[in-house]
């Protein structure tokens, strides 16, 4: 003789609660994870442009300082200490600060109204030859509640000479 089960065992029609909550727990899981990872390649996407233009501002100002070395490479090999360009006419304007200064944000000039500020620095290269000098461009930009800073250098020579 066969055993029957009780009518509501042997329902297999519908869906059961903890299959119900068993999906809608997986669906919250895949969502959480698709807006973590929008949300970071945002950032990250943030962090990349805003990079990118201070590394621009860092290589503007040292072909700045290259075109006012091959206008008058008089000046440019006179000169010692820290800079800005003047946006008016390309021309170095110097700037009164420590060495080296504590707080490259709070020494260099803002030139960007997002926050990006550059600073250019110029040394000897060696005391003994006058006709070498290394610049150091310094642009410092916010990122994520930090200032970051892109630094490039180069060498110029008084090729004129």
């Amino acid at each position: 003789m066969k055993k029957r089960l009780p009518v509501f065992l042997n329902n297999k029609s519908g869906i059961s609660l903890v299959e119900i909550l068993l999906s809608v727990g997986i669906l919250l899981v895949i969502g959480t994870v698709i807006i973590n990872v929008g949300s970071s390649t945002l950032l990250s996407s943030n962090t990349n442009r805003n990079r990118t233009r201070a590394l621009y501002y860092t290589q503007q100002a040292i072909e700045q300082v290259r075109l006012i070395r091959d206008a008058n490479s008089q000046d440019i090999f006179t000169m010692y200490g820290y800079y800005n360009l003047d946006s008016s006419v390309p021309q170095l304007v110097a700037v009164t600060i420590t060495h080296p200064p504590a707080n490259p944000v709070s020494t260099a000039f803002l030139i960007d109204p997002d926050g990006f500020y550059r600073m250019i620095e110029i040394n000897d290269y060696n005391v003994s030859d006058p006709t070498r000098k290394i610049i150091m461009v310094t642009t410092a930009y916010r990122d994520k509640n930090d200032y970051k800073t892109v630094t490039a250098s180069t060498y110029l020579t008084d090729w004129q000479q």
